[in-house]
């Protein structure tokens, strides 16, 4: 206090407060009545559902039932008596735990996204349910790939799940806009996370506050690492750049003591990637919040705080694989007039087949690192489940357990399949007797250990999440007496028990695999036939594993010619047609976006003829001008790039003039600003050449 805030800005003795209320007695003794009267009551934990709107005259429950037994008939040629048996059993579990407004949000958010032509599907545990797919939520058939609803939705457990949606990633903002605006912006609000200090930057702020220079600050903070050591002695012994540090000199010592103390202490409150969480009263009701930076309003409380609290969270992620499908398809149809249904692709098409078996697979979703294609080579993989096995064999865990080598070998037949017991074939025969998914625990607790689905569930849970000895025994024992049951002898029943047990190190949820390996193989079918369109969408989103210029080689690999940038022809971002890929205007550097819009705006009512003709009709600067000529975007001129250059010297100024004497104050002020000059020295040996730039 009087160094850094005012002399006042403290707390007071009871003494001091007396002192300055002595003519107010009665205002000491309310503050404790007042305190006496605060009462904290916070909530149970149990969920706190956000209301929908529904039809008059409809319930929910009815609504929500109707709308999944439509959307079972769109997405099933034949609609069976499982799929109806399956659809109320789940539309059955979701009324009782009070779930069926949340999915009937969640289905008007994807709903929405659909009519603005946004792409959007549910990804995760969702894909287990069936109600989420006929709802249009997720794209994964849940029967197709045998997912079961427990894994999503158990009827045991406490906590609720949420639903993750992957929105195209440029539009996503579209929907938050939606999702405030429809259920009202008090009720709606980002989930926060909270942004901890590392040693860099902890060493910053202690810095600052010890005085010294900033340029001091930023040379020894340069040698600190942002993340991969535990402390100061950890980065001095393993960080050559850091040894010469003087951490035994004052205020050195002091201030990276200090810093190593707060290091992963909170810094401030930034916005989840994803989380956003609607209320069903207005969220100050639970919990307090607070505008972030960008102006949306953020919760004070993070994703584990707002689960205890009982309010349930949506995940809207950007997703930049979607747009890329969603940006071919649209580019197929301009080119061609073949509208690509993505979601009724055939189930083994022999083009597709034979690039995901050949590992042709960049730019493809998820599966185009060097490991992953020489998997998809050595499993010969053809088909969607093909793909999703390949998604769960490449983690770490199956890798060095040693499975990812087994598998193979069972899968070209180099090695025999055994199986523990017969049941375990039933269960295991599509991963050669392998427990690849976390799925595969449900079923083989259920169909060995006699376990009701919700219980098997639980070992699950148990079993990945690495729960107490005790609940582990607890399900040991269930387990081992539903296997007596069943008529599984004790050796057998421990051994599977073993396998399960340890199964934590290398699980995988089969649904998420499943939403994805959907995705990839769109991608896969899209470059297998139009792979110029493909390759234009995944170098416009920026996306994949490689830099762009990894993908411009792989375009030409394919036989696809590469144009440079044209402002006749380019648009903003790239484009294929007739089998060549042309590069967009705005991969030209320096480029702004009101030039690059000015481009396109002129040239809509006559191509550019000259240069003398694009400075006329362009709102643009010279730097800009030299970059578009020197990466070719002019070539069409039918100058050298050399000449282009020596002509927009001799009579970009000129135009600049004109167009100044005009009363383009716009222009006048632009040029200004990039301090292009008004005036040039006379060249009088060279009458042709009056005006030049020295």
């Amino acid at each position: 206090p009087g160094k850094v805030t005012a002399p006042e800005f403290l707390f007071k003795s009871e003494a001091d407060m007396e002192a300055v209320f002595g003519e107010i007695p009665e205002a000491l003794s309310n503050t404790e009545k007042i305190a006496e009267r605060c009462e904290l009551s916070l909530p149970s934990g149990k969920p706190i559902f956000p209301r929908c709107d529904v039809p008059p005259g409809e319930r929910a429950t009815s609504y929500l039932r109707g709308l999944a037994l439509k959307g079972l008939t769109r997405r099933y040629r034949s609609v069976t008596l499982e799929l109806i048996e399956r659809l109320n059993y789940e539309l059955k579990i979701i009324d009782r735990m009070g779930f069926t407004e949340y999915f009937l949000i969640v289905r008007d958010i994807v709903r929405f996204a659909q009519s603005k032509g946004i792409p959007a599907v549910g990804r995760g545990s969702a894909a287990c349910s069936l109600v989420a797919y006929a709802l249009g939520i997720t794209d994964a058939d849940p029967m197709r790939y045998k997912l079961s609803f427990e894994r999503f939705l158990n009827p045991s457990r406490s906590d609720p799940p949420d639903i993750d949606l992957d929105l195209c990633w440029r539009r996503r903002d579209e929907v938050l806009t939606y999702v405030y605006e429809k259920y009202g912006s008090d009720r709606v609000a980002m989930i926060c996370t909270y942004s901890t200090l590392r040693l860099r930057s902890a060493f910053r702020e202690v810095a600052k506050v010890f005085g010294l220079p900033p340029s001091e600050i930023s040379r020894l903070a340069k040698r600190l690492p942002s993340f991969g050591v535990s402390s100061l002695d950890d980065a001095l012994r393993r960080i050559p750049e850091c040894r010469d540090i003087p951490v035994n000199q004052e205020p050195y010592t002091t201030i990276f003591r200090i810093s190593e103390r707060i290091t992963g202490f909170p810094r401030h409150l930034s916005i989840h990637c994803g989380g956003i969480v609607i209320g069903r009263e207005p969220l100050p009701t639970w919990v307090a919040l607070e505008r972030a930076t960008k102006g949306i309003v953020v919760t004070q409380y993070d994703m584990h705080s707002i689960e205890a609290l009982g309010l349930v969270k949506i995940d809207l992620l950007g997703q930049r694989a979607l747009t890329i499908v969603a940006d071919t398809v649209k580019m197929v149809e301009e080119n061609y007039g073949t509208k690509v249904d993505v979601e009724r692709l055939p189930e083994r098409e022999e083009k597709t087949a034979a690039l995901i078996r050949g590992g042709l697979t960049m730019g493809c979703f998820q599966i185009e690192s060097p490991g992953m294609r020489s998997l998809l080579q050595q499993i010969e993989a053809e088909t969607p489940e093909d793909v999703i096995v390949a998604l769960s064999l490449i983690r770490p865990g199956p890798a060095e357990a040693g499975m990812k080598e087994q598998f193979v070998r069972f899968r070209r037949g180099l090695e025999e399949v055994t199986y523990l017991h017969p049941k375990m074939e039933k269960i295991l025969r599509e991963t050669y007797g392998i427990m690849l998914y976390q799925e595969d625990i449900l079923k083989v607790a259920s169909g060995v250990g006699g376990l009701s689905l919700a219980e098997a569930d639980g070992l699950r849970r148990a079993v990945t999440k690495r729960r107490s000895p005790e609940e582990m025994a607890k399900h040991k024992k269930g387990f081992m007496a539903g296997a007596r049951r069943n008529g599984i002898p004790e050796d057998v029943a421990k051994t599977i028990w073993l396998r399960m047990a340890n199964f934590s190190a290398y699980s995988f949820c089969k649904a998420h695999a499943a939403t994805y390996g959907q995705i990839a193989y769109r991608c896969c079918y899209l470059k297998a036939h139009y792979p110029a369109e493909f390759l234009a969408a995944v170098l416009t989103n920026q996306a994949g594993y490689y830099p762009a210029s990894a993908y411009v080689g792989e375009a030409r690999r394919w036989g696809i010619a590469v144009l440079p940038p044209d402002v006749n022809r380019s648009r903003k971002r790239y484009t294929a047609k007739g089998g060549m890929l042309r590069i967009g205007l705005m991969q030209v550097k320096d480029l702004t976006a009101t030039s690059l819009k000015s481009i396109l705006a002129e040239r809509k009512d006559a191509p550019f003829r000259t240069l003398d003709d694009f400075c006329w009709r362009v709102e643009i600067s010279r730097p800009e001008v030299e970059n578009l000529i020197k990466c070719g975007a002019m070539d069409g001129f039918g100058r050298t790039r050399p000449e282009l250059l020596w002509e927009l010297n001799l009579v970009f100024d000129d135009i600049l003039e004109e167009k100044r004497r005009a009363g383009d104050a716009t222009l006048f002020s632009m040029s200004e600003t990039f301090k292009v000059p008004t005036t040039v020295p006379e060249i009088p040996d060279y009458p042709d050449f009056q005006k030049v730039h020295l």
